[in-house]
């Protein structure tokens, strides 16, 4: 097991799983598993980021459910579409 700065538990897997994963890997002529250098020029898909919003609009996104951090960035993600095309 290992856990993370924020104290979420991950439990690794075992050497045997391990071996089956690998052999899966191999087995897959659509994927490889990466070299370490290839694996060291991965950028993360997503960045944390802190911005402040009115208590009223954090309050309906939450009310909205769970994945609301997801929704957010649609919403942007959407927004800035929309500016690009009334440039």
């Amino acid at each position: 097991m290992l856990k993370t700065k924020t104290g979420r538990v991950i439990e690794l897997p075992s050497d045997e799983e391990e071996i089956l994963i690998n052999q899966g890997i191999k087995s897959d002529k659509d994927t490889y598993e990466l070299t370490n250098s290839e694996f060291s020029q991965l950028k993360p898909s997503q960045v944390n980021m802190t911005v402040s919003v009115d208590y009223d609009v954090l309050t309906l996104l939450q009310a909205m459910g769970d994945n609301w951090q997801t929704r957010v960035n649609h919403v942007l993600r959407e927004w800035l579409k929309q500016q690009a095309t009334h440039s």
